[in-house]
């Protein structure tokens, strides 16, 4: 079965893909990112799990 996330990928293929900031959020974010790269993205826009990337930056 495919998830919404990778059907879109595949629409947008040969673009490259980012994830948003949804990825802040994430409790395990090792493991996520993981399934991220597993599905095809290309990078992750992050704030450091911070609510402003400022704050984020250690």
């Amino acid at each position: 079965m495919k998830t919404p996330i990778k059907e879109i990928i595949e629409l947008a293929k040969p673009m490259s893909i980012t994830f948003h900031r949804a990825f802040d959020i994430c409790l395990i974010q090792e493991l996520e990112l993981e399934k991220l790269i597993q599905l095809g993205v290309d990078r992750v826009l992050t704030s450091g799990a911070a609510n402003k990337a400022v704050d984020g930056v250690d």
